[in-house]
C-alpha cells in the first residue's frame, strides 16, 4: 500500500508538469539560465543544508538542479545531498513579488562514524509554496515552504540483532517540512 501511495504522488505531480508545460508552449516565453544559493532545514535530517544550484527558466517554469554540502556538522557525520526543483509562477515573473507552487524531490546521504557507523540514504518528495522578491539586474530574494514524504535506506555495523537487517527504500515512509532561503541571479 505504501508502494502504492508513493507512486501515486510521483504519477500525480509528473501529470502536473506535463500540464503546466503545455499551458506555456503556446506563448513565446522569456528563457534563460541563472545561478542560485539556498539555505535549507529539512525536519528529517538535522544540519541546515548550503545548495549551490544551476537553473533553466522559461516563461512561467523553471527547473532547479543543485547539489548540497553541510558546513555546520559533526566531525564524525559526514553529508551530501542533491535536489531537483520544479517552479510553477502562475502570475508570471514580471512583478517585484511573485508567487510560485514548488515541487522538489531530493536525495540526502548521511554517514555516521561513530562506535558502530551507520549509512543513511533519504529520498524526499516534497510540494510547496514560495515567494520571489525582484532586485536589480536579475537578482532575487527567494524563500519557500514545502510538506510532503520519504523514505530512507539504512546500513549499519551494529552486531545486535535488531539491526541486522538493513532497512530498503519503501520499506517506512514518513512525513516531513522544509524551509528553504535563498538568492540567486538570471543570465
Amino acid at each position: 500500500m505504501k508502494k502504492f501511495l508513493f507512486t501515486f504522488a510521483s504519477l500525480v505531480v509528473a501529470h502536473f508538469f506535463v500540464l503546466s508545460a503545455l499551458a506555456n508552449a503556446s506563448s513565446a516565453p522569456e528563457r534563460g539560465f541563472g545561478i542560485a544559493a539556498n539555505s535549507a532545514w529539512n525536519g528529517q535530517v538535522l544540519p541546515i543544508r548550503t545548495i549551490i544550484t544551476g537553473f533553466y527558466h522559461q516563461g512561467m517554469n523553471q527547473i532547479d538542479l543543485g547539489l548540497g554540502f553541510h558546513p555546520f556538522i559533526r566531525q564524525e557525520q559526514s553529508i551530501a545531498s542533491a535536489d531537483l526543483n520544479y517552479k510553477l509562477f502562475p502570475n508570471g515573473r514580471d512583478n517585484p513579488l511573485n508567487l510560485y507552487l514548488l515541487a522538489n524531490l531530493s536525495y540526502i546521504y548521511t554517514s555516521r562514524a561513530t562506535f558502530y557507523p551507520a549509512r543513511y540514504h533519504y529520498l524526499f518528495l516534497l510540494g510547496g509554496y514560495g515567494l520571489e522578491l525582484n532586485g536589480p539586474a536579475g537578482t532575487y530574494l527567494d524563500t519557500n515552504v514545502s510538506f510532503g514524504g520519504f523514505t530512507y535506506k539504512k546500513d549499519s555495523e551494529n552486531p545486535a540483532s535488531s539491526y541486522l537487517d538493513a532497512e530498503q527504500f519503501f520499506k517506512e515512509l514518513g512525513s516531513t517540512v522544509s524551509l528553504q532561503v535563498g538568492v540567486g541571479y538570471r543570465f
